[in-house]
């Protein structure tokens, strides 16, 4: 069965509110440091969550539209007997390409 991760690049649906996106995140995340949803909403990319189902990747990816965030699904490459969460709260961040690598 296909697994996937949630991603999310601090992106905005238009017509909401930053703020309200925020505090949506807040709530749905669990969040109550503000350092975290600075970063959350820095720019970077973040698995919010990993390893997911298809109905829980939908579910995820529906809710976190409906707020006015912009979210990403990707197949996971994490195996599927491997099931161990991370810890709630808890986000890693995807590293970024490096443009020097290609020169």
């Amino acid at each position: 069965m296909k697994r996937f991760d949630l991603t999310f690049r601090g992106d905005i649906l238009p017509d909401h509110e930053p703020d309200q996106v925020r505090d949506g995140f807040a709530e749905l995340f669990r969040i109550r440091d503000p350092l975290v949803l600075d970063e959350l909403f820095s720019g970077d990319a973040f698995v919010l969550r990993s390893n997911l189902d298809r109905k829980a990747a939908a579910d995820y990816f529906r809710r976190i539209t409906d707020l006015g965030g912009s979210a990403e699904l990707i197949a996971s490459e994490t195996p599927p007997a491997n099931t161990a969460t991370r810890p709630q709260g808890s986000f890693t961040r995807l590293p970024t390409a490096d443009p020097a690598a290609f020169r």
